[in-house]
């Protein structure tokens, strides 16, 4: 799979994950790591039934050689409304005839019948802000987000979106900030955004392309001002680009969170998401002004190269995590791993 495919299959992942299921856009997944022509007509078939269209007669006549089955459905195409003039007809019967060996004849003619701003013409179009824009129609609610994560992948695009939008990753991330609104940690007060002495500050540690915040932007969770903390400067415009459109108070740093002056923030919030990225983690946290709101993730991943604080159990991630009050623990069964969390005060 080339880089572009996987940017475009890294958005439907986050998609699936963080949204729901569309068939079209399975078939379109689908279509993608495989290039399978059974999948893309698959996709056309879906796409058609949403727009009230059968394209599987013609479909079926293509596959069968059928002329005569392919000129009445186009017929009756043109019965309910699409356009043709018989020079367009003619040349429709004679590349849908060689559809057989050239299957992106039929995105061509779909592409005459229901336009080019849907999935069939991402199959041809390998734009990913078209992908981020045919998606939006899907689910309207998110557009804003999905546009913005599509312009962001797009922008930069050598980034690890795979990992960053991966199941494992936003299960994770939705599971703490789930918590994060039951047990109201950032209890953001709407009235008075702009009174640091009143809302928190949520210091994101290891925040990476700023998931967390754009996430809690797409539950309308309020997480105050956000910083976002990140030593690899070369995510920054990436973890902007998400989330300045939702927050008025945010800004990324460069600064190693060991050496962050927490007496600056009158309600700081810690979300630390990689634990097993720092050894020595719990004392560190014990190093934090008294009261500070934790929440901590960590796992039991111990095969990855860069884990050396990883833990076997939900106890013993406890045990280490540096927290003198905790307010509630757990885990989260992921694939090929457990995600440990901790939430409590210093």
């Amino acid at each position: 799979m080339d880089n572009n495919a996987e940017l475009r299959s890294s958005l439907l992942y986050f998609v699936d994950e963080a949204i729901g299921f569309r068939k079209s856009i399975h078939h379109f997944h689908r279509w993608i790591e495989s290039g399978s022509r059974d999948e893309l007509e698959q996709l056309i078939g879906e796409v058609g039934r949403e727009r009230f269209i059968d394209f599987w007669p013609l479909l079926n006549g293509i596959k069968n050689s059928d002329n005569g089955a392919i000129l009445t459905e186009i017929k009756n195409l043109v019965s309910y409304g699409l356009v043709l003039t018989e020079e367009q007809l003619s040349h429709s019967l004679g590349a849908l005839n060689s559809a057989q060996t050239d299957v992106y004849e039929i995105v061509k003619f779909i592409e005459i019948c229901i336009g080019c701003n849907t999935l069939v013409s991402c199959t041809t179009n390998n734009d990913i802000v078209l992908l981020g824009k045919v998606l939006g129609t899907y689910y309207p609610k998110e557009e804003h987000h999905i546009l913005q994560l599509a312009n962001a992948v797009s922008h930069n695009p050598e980034l690890n979106w795979k990992d960053a939008l991966s199941r494992n990753q936003i299960k994770s991330k939705f599971w703490l900030l789930d918590k994060l609104d039951e047990f109201k940690i950032c209890n953001t007060t709407t009235a008075r955004m702009l009174d640091t002495a009143v809302n928190p500050t949520a210091l994101i540690v290891g925040g990476w392309v700023g998931m967390i915040p754009f996430l809690a932007s797409m539950r309308n969770i309020k997480l105050g001002k956000v910083v976002n903390i990140d030593i690899d400067t070369s995510v920054h415009a990436a973890a902007l680009e998400l989330n300045l459109p939702f927050y008025t108070m945010y800004k990324n740093s460069a600064e190693d969170i060991r050496s962050v002056d927490f007496s600056t923030y009158k309600r700081p919030v810690v979300i630390d998401t990689i634990v097993e990225h720092f050894e020595n983690h719990g004392e560190w946290v014990k190093t934090l002004p008294t009261g500070t709101s934790v929440i901590l993730q960590g796992n039991n991943m111990f095969d990855v190269p860069d884990h050396v604080n990883c833990h076997n159990s939900l106890a013993e991630f406890l045990s280490s995590c540096g927290l003198k009050n905790v307010l509630w623990s757990g885990e989260l069964a992921l694939f090929k791993c457990t995600r440990f969390m901790a939430i409590g005060t210093t």
